[in-house]
């Protein structure tokens, strides 16, 4: 075999693909958790697709930047009109935000809120896994879960259609028992 083609990902290539044609929508579990086990990284040559999809995303880092703050702003606004949940930290100190978690004021508060926000769409996610290294302390461990078990994450990158997803939290929000 050609030693390009042995490292080409057509595995993974076959999989997006059929990403892309069949649609799953998979419902989003509370608590879910995704690694058991700690896991060394295996490095290895990347191919040229995979360097060429990495400088385009360098190309246009700084305008997706400036998207997703203008994103965060937006979200924080529309979320803000809701009492019993505040930002985890300030947007304007974030250089370049992914996601917005909000933190709730109890579990409770953040189950319902989830389970509401993800009705009828994926909006809200929770993060369910900590590393390694806090689940080995007992008292950090304890700490950080009390915090994740009441902060919800919304996504703030520049794809979204920003707009119409505020529109849709509106109208949730002023929903009885929000």
């Amino acid at each position: 075999k050609d030693q390009k083609m042995e490292r080409f990902p057509l595995k993974w290539l076959l999989k997006e693909s059929l990403k892309k044609v069949i649609k799953l929508k998979k419902p989003v579990a509370w608590k879910r958790i995704y690694t058991k086990k700690s896991e060394i990284p295996n490095f290895c040559q990347s191919n040229h697709i995979i360097k060429g999809v990495t400088l385009n995303y360098l190309q246009y880092y700084l305008t997706d930047t400036l998207t997703r703050k203008k994103n965060s702003t937006k979200l924080v606004k529309a979320l803000g009109k809701a009492s019993d949940w505040r930002p985890i930290q300030e947007v304007s100190e974030i250089e370049c935000p992914y996601l917005l978690g909000m933190i709730c004021n109890s579990t409770k508060i953040a189950k319902r809120r989830f389970a509401m926000l993800n009705l009828n769409n994926q909006l809200v996610m929770q993060w369910p896994d900590l590393p390694f290294e806090i689940c080995g302390e007992t008292e950090l461990f304890q700490h950080c879960t009390k915090r994740l078990d009441k902060t919800l994450f919304f996504f703030t990158h520049q794809k979204l259609n920003i707009e119409d997803m505020c529109k849709v939290i509106a109208k949730i929000i002023t929903q009885p028992g929000f």
